[in-house]
């Protein structure tokens, strides 16, 4: 019930996440019930006991927590961060207590961990909670901060993207290493070789 009554309370702050009209879809019970399943699933994750998971209906099966994964991350799915903050508060928090590794922010990422490789697999430092839209904003960010060349003070350069490359004149060859050559005179274009990239269903 408590969950419920910060629901209502919050629903006209969470419809305003949208950019589309969402006054007949968005209600309080999606908003506990959504929110709720996904707070479950983070916490059953990070407390997880191998013993627990054998009846489980996403972890006692093994493709199902990469089906959910792939779920939560589409941008139609997103409930806006701050319920989701706000139910942790009234349940998780309450069972383990908030601490630097217990809270919302660390439970996304280590919950995420698995879909992409990084040199730092750490955990990144914490900001308040309520500094993200959604769980694909943090899952950007940590992203992003894991992305960037050490020792350059947490900058990445930002490479223009593949259209706006080959606009400018560049040409895209298929090549086993990563080579940039620059033109070799004025009726020349520049070359970008790059390995082909395999995309996967993950």
């Amino acid at each position: 019930m408590e969950c419920v009554r910060k629901m209502r309370k919050s629903l006209d702050k969470a419809k305003k996440c949208y950019a589309v009209e969402v006054e007949d879809v968005l209600d309080v019970e999606m908003l506990v019930i959504d929110g709720c399943f996904i707070l479950e699933l983070l916490y059953k994750f990070t407390n997880n006991k191998e013993s627990d998971n054998r009846n489980d209906p996403i972890f006692g099966n093994i493709l199902m927590p990469i089906y959910v994964q792939h779920d939560l991350l589409l941008l139609e799915n997103q409930l806006p961060f701050f319920v989701l903050n706000e139910l942790f508060d009234l349940t998780v928090a309450r069972t383990v207590g908030i601490s630097r590794n217990h809270n919302l922010h660390n439970y996304v990422i280590s919950f995420f961990r698995s879909m992409w490789k990084s040199e730092n697999n750490g955990i990144t430092m914490m900001t308040k909670n309520n500094d993200y839209d959604h769980i694909l904003d943090i899952l950007h960010t940590h992203y992003r901060h894991h992305g960037a060349n050490p020792g350059d003070g947490g900058a990445s350069v930002v490479i223009p993207c593949a259209s706006d490359l080959e606009y400018a004149g560049v040409m895209f060859e298929d090549g086993t290493n990563v080579w940039f050559s620059k033109p070799q005179g004025p009726f020349h274009r520049a070359q970008f070789k790059i390995p082909t990239l395999d995309l996967y269903d993950s």
